[in-house]
C-alpha cells in the first residue's frame, strides 16, 4: 500500500533531499513511479534511498499492528520530447509486524504552460500473503506565487474497484546550501478505495521534512507527519476503526547519480 499520503510524504522527502542537486520526485498525488523532475540546472538521471518510519500510514490508517517500516527504493528517468518517462522500484518490510511489500511503477510526466501533468501505473506485490494489486494514477499540479504548489491527485485500485482522491499544497524553503525544508498539507477523499471505510472526506495530513546535504549527492532526511480523521464512522464502517489521530517520525538517506 505504498500510496495515498505515504506517496505525498515520500515525494516531499525526495524533493527536499535533492533540491541542491536539481533532482526531485514529483510532488503530490498518487503517482507511484513519479518521474524525476528537473529543478535547477542539469539533473542526475537516477536516485535511490533508504527510509525508516515509526508507522506505515496510508489513507489515514496504520497498516501495521505494531512497529515501524524500513523501505528502500531506486528510480530513474528517460527524458523525451513527448515527456519524461519514469521507472521506480520500492520495497518495504515491517520491523515487528509480519509485512512485506514490493512495488514497481512506470509513469509519464509533462509540463504544459506551467501546469504539471502526470500519469502512472503501479504493480503491487505482497509476498507474505501471496497477493497482488494494480493501480492507475493521475495528477495535476501548478506552482503559484510564493512558491506554493497546489495539486490534485487520484488513484484507482483494481482490486477494490474504487478511487482515492487527494487535494493539497506543497511548499519548499531553501535556507542554505546545506539545508532545505519542505512541507505538505492535504485532504484525502475516499470513493470506494477503502472498501469498508466511509466514502467522502477521509483524513487531513500535515508533513514536514528537513534535508541536510552531508556530501555531494548524499542527503539525510528527517521528517514528521500528522494524520487526522475526518467524518469517522466506526459503527457503520469496520475499516473506520483504524481511522484515528496518527503521528509519524521518519529518518532516511538519499543518494543521486
Amino acid at each position: 500500500m505504498k500510496k495515498s499520503y505515504l506517496l505525498i510524504w515520500w515525494a516531499v522527502i525526495a524533493q527536499a533531499a535533492s533540491a541542491h542537486e536539481g533532482i526531485g520526485i514529483r510532488e503530490g498525488g498518487d503517482i507511484h513511479g513519479e518521474a524525476i523532475a528537473h529543478v535547477d540546472g542539469e539533473a542526475p538521471s537516477a536516485v535511490m534511498g533508504f527510509l525508516w518510519e515509526s508507522s506505515y500510514i496510508s489513507e489515514g490508517r496504520n497498516n501495521l499492528e505494531e512497529g515501524g517500516l524500513l523501505s528502500t527504493f531506486a528510480a530513474t528517468e528517460l527524458e523525451t520530447t513527448a515527456g519524461v518517462f519514469g521507472f521506480e522500484w520500492w520495497y518495504g518490510s515491517s520491523v515487528e509486524t509480519p509485512y512485506t511489500e514490493s512495488d514497481f511503477s512506470v509513469s509519464w510526466a509533462k509540463s504544459l504552460s506551467g501546469i504539471d501533468l502526470a500519469l502512472g501505473y503501479t504493480y503491487l506485490a505482497f509476498p507474505q500473503d501471496s497477493e497482488n494489486d494494480q493501480e492507475y494514477s493521475a495528477e495535476i499540479a501548478r506552482e503559484v506565487s510564493g512558491g506554493f504548489t497546489p495539486f490534485f491527485g487520484a488513484t484507482y485500485a483494481v482490486e477494490a474497484g474504487g478511487t482515492f482522491i487527494e487535494l493539497g499544497v506543497g511548499k519548499e524553503w531553501v535556507l542554505t546550501e546545506k539545508w532545505v525544508f519542505s512541507s505538505v498539507v492535504a485532504i484525502g477523499i475516499n470513493e470506494g478505495y477503502v472498501v469498508e471505510g466511509h466514502n467522502g472526506f477521509n483524513n487531513a495530513t500535515l508533513g514536514l521534512v528537513a534535508s541536510y546535504v552531508v556530501v555531494e549527492h548524499l542527503h539525510i532526511d528527517i521528517g514528521g507527519q500528522v494524520s487526522l480523521p475526518l467524518e469517522k464512522d466506526a459503527e457503520g464502517y469496520p475499516e473506520d476503526e483504524g481511522l484515528e489521530d496518527l503521528y509519524v517520525i521518519s529518518c532516511g538517506l538519499t543518494a543521486t547519480f
